[in-house]
């Protein structure tokens, strides 16, 4: 009996072990990677919409003060000149966040693509996902199409977001608290058993 529990505890853990060797979490994590981006394209948005507001309002101010436009006019001009310096400040800050994710997004491709070659990779823990979550949505899609190997085509966020979900589970649960028949299709997934 106590030989039988420790194998069954020893393969409990090897699940979490073909998990960790299989995946490298940190460069699967797409949230963090990019999240340093942010700030800098954020910037980036607000010195294009400052620089476009003050051209409008310095040449506006000359206008005012040589007399070619009145006070009320130079106030209207001050108030809707900010439309526009804001809209181009924010396809600014969106075109300069994704410039600076892109590399990021192509390296975790390029790692998805590494991975699914062959028969796949994330399928094979379809198991785990099925009996401790189970819900519809991005990780079953990320699960099935990797199956069916078309991960090509598939969204690098629903692959990265299936990656933390399956990450979450291992986590969350104790390796001693796996159930056993998770653990026997897993380990047949791999061909270990």
């Amino acid at each position: 009996m106590s030989s039988r529990h420790r194998n069954e505890r020893a393969a409990k853990k090897e699940i979490k072990r073909l998990f960790d060797r299989s995946f490298d979490i940190y460069r699967l994590n797409y949230k963090a990677r990019v999240k340093k981006h942010k700030p800098k394209a954020l910037l980036y948005g607000i010195f294009a919409a400052f620089s476009l507001y003050t051209i409008g309002f310095v040449g506006g101010y000359y206008g005012f003060s040589n007399n070619l436009i009145p006070l009320a006019g130079f106030a209207k001009m001050v108030w809707i000149f900010m439309i526009p310096s804001i809209v181009v400040g924010l396809l600014t800050y969106l075109i300069s966040k994704n410039r600076m994710d892109y590399p990021t997004r192509v390296d975790i491709r390029e790692y998805i693509t590494e991975l699914e070659k062959g028969d796949g990779l994330l399928w094979k823990f379809f198991p785990l996902w099925e009996k401790y979550d189970g819900t519809t949505g991005p990780t079953k899609k990320a699960l099935a199409w990797s199956q069916e190997k078309r991960t090509d085509k598939l969204d690098l966020e629903d692959y990265t977001d299936a990656i933390a979900a399956l990450y979450h589970i291992l986590d969350e649960r104790e390796v001693k608290a796996l159930d056993n028949d998770v653990v026997e299709k897993i380990l047949r997934n791999f061909g270990k058993e």
